[in-house]
């Protein structure tokens, strides 16, 4: 979702921690905790800008990707990060980078601040026992929940990295994983053409033969739901988007198997449901 021009995502729960009174969600970027220019403004009670400014006005001792890393809106890891990025890019201070930054502030709270941010935010206590704990862990929820295989594996490294900047599955090499069914993949759009016929006619067909039903959503936006039978057929993936209501933005993914029931005469459509019932 936009606001003001600007990316909004989403901060993950797990990663705060506590600096003075404030609540601050950990940010860990190319596996290091980071910080923007808001919150050393918010932490260290100063008028909004003030970090911003401090940097602009010395930026040439700054030294880009070991005091300060610069992201855009097409940076590969923003949607996970958690921060507004506006359209011009925005920084994200190293310890390093920060250190430099707040030499400047000299007050009480000042002293106290830098302490508390370098002891509890920037240091990433956790040992390689622990990310394998977690991970293992996250495994045996997932697969306790019904979800399995390549799932699993996904959504283990992608919390264990969240919680412990650790990339499970990058530390041992597996850049890739391989589907469980070597087969091919479809959306209602690939369907059509393959089909040759109309977008439109191709979800319909699908509620026909049982395999899906439709709704509308709080926003009377059309939506689709398998049944137990289009579970044969089709399964759903997370996009990694979310809806405005914090929902997951789901897409239903149809195996090529689907085209065969979807060009059924009337009579073997007639035994098809038939044999479903």
């Amino acid at each position: 979702m936009t606001e003001n021009n600007q990316i909004v995502l989403n901060l993950h729960p797990m990663t705060s921690v506590m600096v003075g009174d404030n609540t601050v969600s950990r940010i860990i970027y190319k596996q290091l905790p980071v910080l923007t220019f808001d919150m050393i403004d918010k932490v260290h009670q100063r008028v909004s800008g003030t970090a911003g400014r401090n940097f602009r006005r010395n930026r040439k001792r700054f030294i880009q990707d070991e005091d300060f890393f610069l992201i855009n809106q097409a940076t590969d890891e923003i949607r996970r990060l958690g921060i507004n990025v506006s359209p011009r890019g925005s920084y994200l201070l190293t310890q390093m980078g920060y250190l430099m930054l707040v030499k400047s502030f000299t007050d009480e709270l000042a002293w106290k601040i830098q302490r508390e941010i370098v002891k509890n935010y920037f240091v990433m206590t956790t040992s390689p026992s622990d990310v394998h704990h977690h991970f293992d862990n996250y495994i045996h929820m997932c697969q306790g929940l019904g979800i399995l295989n390549n799932q699993v594996l996904i959504a283990a490294n992608n919390d264990t990295f969240q919680n412990s900047g650790v990339n499970v599955l990058e530390q041992v090499e597996m850049t890739s994983i391989v589907s469980e069914k070597q087969v091919q993949l479809l959306i209602p759009s690939e369907i059509a053409k393959m089909l040759k016929i109309g977008l439109r006619k191709v979800n319909p067909l699908l509620i026909k033969l049982g395999l899906q039903t439709s709704y509308r959503d709080h926003k009377e936006r059309l939506c689709y739901e398998l049944t137990d039978s289009g579970l044969q057929y089709a399964f759903y993936t997370d996009t990694g988007k979310k809806h405005k209501t914090g929902t997951p933005v789901r897409q239903i993914k149809w195996y090529a198997s689907v085209l065969a029931l979807l060009k059924l005469s009337e009579s073997e459509f007639t035994e098809f449901k038939n044999l479903q019932n």
